[in-house]
């Protein structure tokens, strides 16, 4: 036996850094048993590559034969990123979710830590000289140019034809390039103080080195300065430095130093002297959980402006004095730094950590690490901040849990929510799910039903803060006021169409004089005008008169829907996916790496889902007809229209296209905050978690859009969406007015928002739930499918259809699991991707998870070598 065999760690288990569910042992070289250990990163061969792979276990033994386990090249760290616990709860979430163990871990950790190799090509010695002797055919030329200058290609660099010959004739070989981590700890050089100079020793600086002097001066405080901050005063410190090192006055070294993720210090209210009697009742229950140290969710529900977040502040102190940690999450990346400055307000004496996918892939690395190393006890981030890896984690607080931001649509799709509950068992602590519109799962879980407890306990507070009213919400029917002005638009499209209409001989009249395209602009203006109520026009130019401020709120970016060619009517798609573009009048001020196309022109048509853009067209394609007019509306438009309505407002929107950078976002809610704006346009940014207390009044246009969806959840959605913006308005001293223009005012969904009933909603939805067998009743999953092509996506969907039915129809299945589909996506194309998708439906979670993980690894293993990808989501929140 040899001798490694003697070591009682001789094999280590390790998850790759790929998409592959299985797991792969190691054999431990004797040099390297002291430094390995679980929850360290090594380096693998794997096949003709090196990889990072996660160490999760030892062994002594695999099925593996001996010749055919390789060694770990190289352990990557020297202490472990993550525990045994820890591990537990990703192996948790992969199988749950279904997804690989190594994508989990990586989900988890800073990104770009890893280390990679990767296949390149470079002309070989023959092709260089060949190259240099001007022998190379002119074909050649170029690529074998860039070959040279290059540090490698991968073969797809290269063009094909080229390839082969190149190959052929032995003038480009092959090498392993390994790509180093992008991100690590930084630091900056530092000087301090070593000796003080003696009275005679300070004569002679300032006489022949006065600049040393100066430099030395500053030192004497005791604290070690930063180089970056002393050459603001020094042309070059760091030689100013080293001559005083020589004297023995100076120490210099390097000092690793944080990134600060969040600069902007928005100023927080003052905390309240005392609670409500509702808050109070709610944070005594959940001390008393805190104090019993056992696992405990609370569903906080509470009216908008109740004080939540008072209840989270003080129940984080709470926990804190008990000797326990805090992870806080939100749903939005805007809504961090807000609650970071309150947080560090009220916690002065705390390092709070925040953690979300906005930082930089540095601030993210220096972030986590406070984390790791135990000097922040507070953790604020959104989704993927529920793997912190906090110690002694006693609470965690899920701020507007019902929001479908916490799903991850990738490879692995967990939901960040119901993982915090998990991870709130795991680790004995208290788990506190906050909303004003709970999800109706999350209410379902806290109803007792048929003798079983609930499992969640219900907290509730229906007053606002020190009593002030609810907004008052009045429902204006636009049926009647679009009528007339979407008749007049009907009759001039159809009037100046291509196709001739008979009419009866009659004397021209004084508006047949008017251009035919003049008229159809009109009618266009007239009625995107006429998506302002009267009753809605009143009440901003009373608000304003007033001082006051206004929020209207659209759920759509852009100018207009799509465009259309009035002649021939010609509509323009996007070439990836089964959506219209949407027109952009405006220059988009969002990074430009979300877009591709054709450069982007300041007038532009734009695909929200795959970033494909165009210029907007001044002559049909299809036609060459010169009547291509905006259909439709958006917060663009609604910001033209509104400057138009009230001139002198100062106007604000506030979407994906104005916000340019993490900062910008904060800057015009601390504008509005400071009242230097009057009205702000936005979409649902302008929704969620924040407190304006001089806007007084809310207006929603179009507040049936989401009712429009193909999703079981859409009333849902628009429920918990009109009753958040409403709950902007009327927040301060003033009371406050919602108006909500709706062309379905009968809708239950938007009767109760306005009403903001949600008990009433609760019921009358959990009827068509638990008639439809739609979740909470049933647990649901969804098989997607993907391919290239049509033919493809077909093929596979039909495979999915015989697979799915055949083991449905095994006992342990047949009563218990039901199938919708496989069915075209609502979404057919997307990304230049055909999409096919099928739900599956059960009554317990272990029999879904069991019929789904046949069913799912049976079709990776028949699609694996292709390029049709096969997905699994389970518990979805998007259906499209």
């Amino acid at each position: 036996m040899p001798e490694s065999a003697a070591s009682p760690w001789r094999l280590a288990e390790v998850a790759p850094d790929l998409p592959l569910f299985s797991t792969f042992h190691y054999r431990i070289p004797i040099k390297l048993r002291d430094q390995a250990g679980l929850g360290k990163r090594v380096l693998v061969p794997f096949g003709r590559r090196q990889i990072t792979g996660y160490l999760i276990g030892f062994a002594q033994s695999c099925s593996l034969p001996e010749d055919k386990i390789k060694d770990i090249l190289k352990v990557l760290d020297p202490e472990p990123l993550f525990d045994q616990p820890m591990l537990d709860f990703f192996r948790f979430s992969s199988v749950y979710y279904f997804a690989p163990l190594g994508e989990v871990i990586k989900s988890a950790l800073p990104a770009g830590i890893n280390l990679a190799s990767r296949k390149r090509l470079r002309l070989s010695e023959e092709g260089r000289k060949v190259l240099a002797n001007g022998h190379l055919p002119m074909q050649l030329e170029e690529t074998a140019k860039k070959l040279k200058d290059a540090i490698g290609l991968s073969a797809t660099q290269v063009k094909k034809s080229d390839l082969i010959i190149l190959r052929h004739r032995g003038w480009i070989e092959e090498f392993i390039l390994m790509t180093q981590p992008r991100v690590s700890h930084k630091s900056e050089w530092a000087l301090e103080l070593a000796t003080s100079p003696d009275e005679k020793q300070w004569q002679d600086l300032r006489s022949r080195s006065k600049q040393q002097a100066r430099l030395l001066e500053q030192l004497t405080s005791g604290e070690s300065l930063f180089k970056s901050d002393l050459s603001k005063e020094f042309k070059d410190p760091l030689r100013l430095a080293r001559q005083l090192q020589k004297k023995g006055f100076v120490k210099i070294f390097k000092r690793v130093i944080t990134r600060d993720p969040f600069s902007l210090d928005l100023k927080p209210e003052p905390p309240p002297s005392r609670l409500m009697p509702e808050q109070a009742e709610a944070l005594q229950r959940i001390e008393a959980a805190l104090d019993r140290k056992q696992f405990t969710t609370f569903l906080l529900r509470g009216v908008t402006g109740s004080g939540k977040t008072e209840v989270y502040l003080r129940a984080i102190r709470s926990g804190l004095d008990r000797g326990r940690t805090a992870l806080v999450l939100v749903p939005e990346i805007a809504l961090t730094p807000q609650l970071l400055s309150r947080f560090r307000h009220r916690f002065p004496e705390e390092t709070i950590a925040l953690l979300h996918s906005g930082l930089s892939a540095g601030e993210r690395f220096d972030q986590w690490w406070l984390i790791r190393s135990g000097r922040a006890r507070i953790v604020l981030g959104a989704r993927s901040a529920v793997f912190a890896p906090l110690k002694d984690l006693g609470l965690i607080v899920v701020d507007e849990e019902h929001e479908t931001a916490y799903k991850q649509e990738d490879v692995f799709s967990y939901h960040g929510r119901d993982l915090a509950v998990v991870r709130g068992q795991r680790e004995q602590a208290v788990v506190v799910l906050g909303s004003a519109t709970p999800s109706l799962e999350s209410s379902f879980n806290a109803q007792p039903r048929k003798g079983i407890s609930a499992k969640y306990q219900s907290l509730i507070l229906s007053t606002r803060v020190d009593r002030k009213p609810m907004p008052v919400v009045e429902i204006v029917d636009m049926r009647g006021i679009h009528e007339s002005a979407g008749e007049a638009f009907g009759r001039e499209l159809s009037r100046t169409g291509t196709r001739a209409t008979p009419e009866v001989s009659r004397a021209p009249k004084e508006e047949d004089k008017i251009p035919a395209d003049a008229k159809v602009r009109e009618s266009d203006r007239r009625m995107a005008e006429s998506f302002f109520s009267p009753a809605l026009k009143q009440a901003l130019q009373q608000t304003l008169a007033r001082g006051d401020q206004a929020i209207l709120f659209l759920n759509r970016r852009g100018f207009a829907s799509f465009l259309l060619c009035y002649d021939c009517g010609q509509r323009f798609l996007c070439p990836n996916c089964s959506v219209s573009l949407t027109w952009h009048r405006k220059a988009s001020k969002a990074p430009h790496d979300r877009f591709y196309g054709e450069e982007k022109a300041p007038s532009f048509l734009l695909c929200h889902y795959c970033g494909f853009h165009a210029p907007a067209p001044e002559v049909c394609p299809q036609c060459f007809g010169l009547r291509v007019r905006p259909l439709g509306l958006g917060t663009e438009r609604v910001e033209d229209e509104i400057a138009a309505l009230l001139p002198g407002a100062r106007l604000a929107r506030m979407d994906s296209d104005t916000m340019s950078g993490k900062r910008s976002y904060f800057e015009l809610l601390d504008k509005l905050r400071r009242r230097e704006l009057d009205l702000l346009v936005g979409t649902q940014m302008v929704a969620k978690g924040h407190d304006f207390p001089h806007v007084t009044l809310v207006g929603v246009l179009l507040a049936d859009l989401s009712l429009n969806f193909p999703d079981f959840r859409a009333g849902e959605r628009t429920f918990q969406l009109l009753t958040q913006v409403a709950g902007r308005a009327g927040r301060g001293e003033r009371p406050g007015r919602v108006i909500v223009q709706t062309f379905n005012p009968e809708h239950y969904s938007i009767r109760l928002a306005v009403s903001q009933d949600y008990e009433q909603f609760y019921q009358e939805e959990m009827k068509l739930r638990q008639a439809l067998a739609w979740p909470p009743y049933q647990r649901l999953a969804n098989f997607r499918i993907s391919a290239p092509s049509p033919e493809r996506a077909a093929d596979a969907a039909s495979e999915l259809r015989r697979l799915a039915k055949t083991k449905a129809r095994r006992k342990e299945y047949r009563e218990s699991i039901g199938l919708l589909g496989p069915v075209r996506a609502p979404l057919s194309r997307l990304r230049g991707k055909s999409r096919w998708q099928m739900l599956v439906r059960a009554g317990a979670p272990s029999v879904l998870a069991g019929f789904c993980g046949e069913v799912f690894a049976e079709m990776r293993k028949k699609f694996a070598a292709g390029k049709v990808v096969i997905a699994l989501d389970r518990d979805p929140v998007d259906l499209l």
